[in-house]
């Protein structure tokens, strides 16, 4: 979302990520929508953790767990200085697929924990019936 709050998607499309301009590809794209999937996160999920975290926001049988993340949701433009020096400003913040918009706000867990390994795998022994 840019400070005009315009959105860009990330999308999924004939094995291509792409989200504002550049696309990675990926080989193999099967979705798994029965699985239960735990998502660890803590203080040191950051910055492209924690964007890679929030992919899975919103998607039934997912849970977060762990502490909150460290709080760098933004995305950042390089700026080039006269003199060959760079500056790194943000020029965006992102939004998951509920609409939450995160400025630079940590994620908080569904469940919060000290031992987020073993909270996943008791949850997720709960949830495979």
């Amino acid at each position: 979302v840019d400070k005009s709050s315009h959105s860009k998607p990330v999308e999924l499309q004939n094995g291509e990520i792409n989200s504002g301009g550049s696309s990675t590809k990926i080989s193999d794209n099967k979705k798994i929508k029965k699985a239960p999937i735990a998502v660890l996160i803590d203080n040191n999920t950051g910055s492209s953790g924690e964007l890679t975290a929030l992919c899975f926001k919103g998607i039934p049988k997912v849970k977060f767990l762990g502490s909150d993340s460290a709080g760098y949701t933004s995305a950042n433009q390089t700026v080039y200085l006269y003199d060959g020096s760079t500056l790194q400003i943000t020029s965006a913040f992102v939004k998951d697929r509920t609409n939450n918009i995160y400025k630079n706000f940590p994620i908080s867990p569904d469940i919060q924990t000290n031992n987020a390994k073993s909270s996943a795998i008791e949850w997720i022994k709960s949830q495979i019936k």
